[in-house]
Parts: structure tokens; sequence; C-alpha cells
């Protein structure tokens, strides 16, 4: 004998909102155009938006600037203390690439991240004068761009040095770590390095 109670049929009424009230997703213009796999675009990201400011003093230093020259993608954060700098080569439709002062918000680029993966897929890129779009196979990652003109960093980089060191990255990293611990108690937050 069946139960007829699991035979009921059941309603629901599901509350939605008109989609003709929801902002439409602009338009961009695909002119400035370049692609780049998803898991270099996250390296970059990653090296580089750790030196981003925290302070809305400056608000062009709150973003990254990326450059572009030929079909080299440079990658720039600074926030006067700290500079971050990462060159890699992106493949162009249009041949060679013109970006500058092209800045992302910091904010945005952390976002960004958490959807890259670690896959050879490409992600393309477009941007125009006010804002930046990462297109996806299945997803559109939309972000303005910053305003203002972000500080001349090429030169701060000396091509070369009178002392050069070369040291094993996980003594210096341990090493730095310990002398930390102690310089955040100090005003600056300066670690002297001394031969």
């Amino acid at each position: 004998m069946r139960n007829n109670t699991s035979f009921r049929k059941r309603c629901f009424n599901l509350n939605g909102l008109d989609p003709e009230e929801y902002p439409r997703l602009p338009q961009l213009d695909e002119d400035n155009h370049f692609q780049m796999p998803q898991n270099l675009l996250k390296d970059m990201v990653r090296q580089t938006v750790f030196a981003v400011s925290t302070q809305e003093t400056r608000p062009v230093l709150t973003g990254v600037n990326l450059e572009g020259e030929e079909s080299e993608l440079i990658c720039t954060a600074t926030d006067s203390h700290r500079l971050a700098m990462r060159k890699a080569s992106v493949e162009t439709k249009t041949g060679a690439m013109s970006l500058s002062n092209v800045v992302i918000p910091g904010k945005s680029l952390n976002e960004l991240n958490k959807v890259l993966e670690d896959s050879t897929e490409l992600v393309d890129i477009i941007v125009t004068e006010s804002q930046v779009l990462f297109k996806f196979e299945n997803l559109l990652f939309f972000s303005r761009l910053l305003d203002g003109k972000y500080p001349v960093t090429k030169n701060m980089i000396p091509d070369h040095a009178k002392t050069e060191l070369v040291l094993r990255t996980k003594e210096l990293l341990s090493s730095l770590e310990r002398a930390l611990l102690l310089s955040r108690e100090a005003k600056n937050n300066v670690i002297n390095l001394k031969q």
C-alpha cells in the first residue's frame, strides 16, 4: 500500500527582482587587447600586489601599474617604502602592445587572484581609458582604473652595482623573519644588513 503523503505536490514561492533593474554590463572597445596564461597572471599579481599602499593619501599608489612595451608587460607597485616589479612576455592580437599608466586597484587584483587558476589556460585582458576587463571562458571580471599619474619607477632599480651578494634564499628569509620580530618594536621597522 502506498503512502499518499510522499506524493503530495509542494509549491514554493520564490521572490525575485526584475532583470531590467540591474545595471547593464558595459560594452568595451577591444582595441587594446592581449592574452596571458592564468598561472602567469596569478604569479605577477601575487609578486606585486603586496607592495601597494594601504593609505588613501595618494590613491594612485593603492594600485598596481601596468605598462606594455612591444610584447612585454611590466607590473609595478610601490607604497613609497617598497617597490615590486615583475616583467613577462604576453601574446597580443594586434602586434605591439601599448599600455601606459594603467593602474588597477590592489583590492580588485586580490579578488581576481582568488578566481585565477594554476593553469595555462589563457585569459583575455581588455583595457580602456577607465576600465579593465579580464575575460575567462565562463566569467567576466570588470574593474575600474585609478585616476592619477603613477610615479616613474623604471630608473629606481639600478642596472649595475658596486657590490653583489649571492645568498641562500632560505637562510636569508629565516634571518629576516627573526630580525623582523625585533624591528617591529622600533618605530620605523627597518632591518640593517652588515657584512
